[in-house]
């Protein structure tokens, strides 16, 4: 049996580096017998199979991995293949594992894993509810088991364990087991993480923007809070991980009678297309209102977006006192 290299949930798709140990590289078999074309495919395949689900993964399909490198033409594929394929494994559950790709992401899933947990736990502490780190602290025994089988030296085994702070309350938990109050949706108050899980193909590498989990955003939860931190978490949501809400420009959209579910709609398509930054999903939705308020009619409709707006921040201003969502951590590059 070949046994898959990392478990099925890793998920770096919200990565935006992926580590190289160029000395280990350049001292490999594969560097020294690949041509140019064989190495420049096996530096795709390996950058591809990050964004994998599970990463370090690439599905076994020749048609696939040949649209991959060039467009689909099978020829050109099959005459690098064997080198660009070379330290591979087809495990049992039909796709190919690389172990030093699979020890890194190994490695990054176990640090997305300590800063959930971590963030979990301040969340918990910062809004005094209950936050259970029992399947966060499962998930990292398990990749610590499949790094171990890889490489028992791997520094991120000799990091200290991190373990979940209990918050000590005792009365029934609300919100989710990310330690994150009801509305809040999971990711807003911690960086670069995700939950899903499965394995995909290359059609949707890259493309983060895939969540489907709404919570907290749209009609019914954003009346919870202000309408720019709504905003903020919504765009987060769609995969714009610098949003945040003070930026000035967002208040401007809020002021003009910009509205949460619209920014949400623009943030989703500028993530597809390769455009997800703030600054341009504010103003292309800052533009789409403007061009909006042109048209007859405009003025009234304004004016009722306007009060509403109003109204919700006036009754929410005071649960949001101090809270604040941190800004994006960068990772360092390794």
């Amino acid at each position: 049996m070949n046994t898959p290299l990392v478990p099925a949930n890793v998920d770096l798709t919200d990565f935006d580096w992926m580590p190289f140990d160029f000395q280990r590289l350049f001292g490999s078999d594969t560097w020294a017998l690949s041509n140019d074309a064989e190495k420049v495919a096996a530096f795709t395949l390996w950058g591809k199979s990050w964004y994998q689900r599970p990463a370090g993964s690439l599905p076994s399909d020749d048609r696939i991995l040949a649209s991959v490198q060039f467009s689909g033409a099978m020829t050109r594929w099959k005459r690098v293949k064997d080198m660009a394929l070379r330290g591979w494994r087809l495990c049992d559950d039909g796709r190919y594992y690389h172990p030093v790709v699979c020890e890194k992401a190994l490695e990054a899933w176990l640090e997305k894993l300590a800063k959930r947990l971590s963030s979990g736990a301040g969340n918990a502490k910062r809004w005094d509810i209950e936050f259970d780190p029992t399947a966060i602290e499962a998930d990292i025994d398990v990749a610590r088991r499949f790094l171990m089988a890889l490489n028992p030296q791997s520094r991120a085994l000799t990091r200290r364990r991190p373990s979940g702070i209990p918050s000590g309350q005792k009365k029934p938990p609300t919100g989710n087991a990310g330690g994150i109050p009801p509305g809040i949706p999971p990711g807003s108050q911690e960086t670069r993480t995700g939950t899903r899980t499965g394995t995909e193909t290359f059609n949707s590498v890259g493309n983060p923007s895939g969540n489907t989990n709404t919570e907290g955003v749209g009609e019914g939860s954003s009346a919870q809070f202000p309408a720019h931190v709504a905003a903020a978490i919504a765009m987060r949501q769609a995969g714009v991980h610098d949003a945040h809400p003070q930026f000035e420009p967002l208040h401007q959209f809020i002021a003009e009678g910009g509205r949460v579910e619209a920014i949400e709609a623009v943030a989703a398509q500028a993530v597809r297309d390769g455009k997800g930054r703030m600054a341009y999903v504010v103003g292309k939705a800052r533009g789409q209102l403007q061009d909006a308020m042109r048209s007859p009619g405009a003025g009234t409709a304004k004016a009722d977006q306007q009060a509403a707006l109003e109204q919700t921040n006036r009754d929410t201003a005071a649960d949001w006192a101090g809270v604040v969502i941190e800004p994006e951590e960068s990772h360092a590059t390794h």
